[in-house]
């Protein structure tokens, strides 16, 4: 999991800080008007470091943002339907992202039509590709894309705080 710790930052604190102290329909328009830059730019982030099909649709395609007061939150594969051959992102996410042992091999036996037995040996993961500890799509995309959310974030606040003060209404 990868987190950046306000506590580390004036800024950061300054803002969470702001977000506590303000009025409940200025943080809500905060919030959506955050989320609603982050989530295209999660997303063609985390799609230019996608290299396979399999990955652009567990991974790309349920790509999400939650923001509330405290915190951005970046997210892939853990919400959508199974796809059209049965494999659901909730639980193929983390194979996809790391990929899987290239030894696994399944072995067993099945009968012909004519009823003979012969047996049968499937590598069940070369699809996901070899192991990759630091990820191969989802961490690389949000160790690029983490800097320039908090910069988004801390500037929509700051804007929104200024359009307020001065009387302007964005929404």
């Amino acid at each position: 999991m990868l987190q950046v710790d306000a506590n580390t930052s004036r800024e950061l604190r300054a803002i969470i800080f702001a977000m506590a102290a303000m009025d409940k329909t200025i943080a809500s328009q905060i919030r959506k008007t955050t989320r609603a830059a982050i989530v295209p730019e999660w997303k063609s982030t985390l799609a230019q470091h996608a290299d396979t099909r399999l990955q652009h649709r567990v991974l790309v395609s349920t790509a999400a943002a939650t923001v509330t007061n405290l915190n951005v939150k970046l997210t892939a594969g853990s919400k959508g339907k199974p796809l059209a051959g049965g494999l659901d992102p909730k639980t193929a996410a983390g194979p996809v992202e790391f990929g899987a042992d290239q030894q696994s091999e399944r072995t067993y036996v099945t009968t012909s039509r004519k009823g003979k037995s012969y047996r049968v040996t499937r590598r069940t993961s070369v699809q996901l590709g070899p192991r990759r500890r630091a990820g191969k799509a989802f961490y690389p995309a949000a160790n690029e894309i983490i800097p320039r959310v908090l910069a988004l974030y801390a500037q929509t606040v700051v804007r929104t705080l200024s359009d307020a003060l001065e009387g302007k209404s964005n929404g």
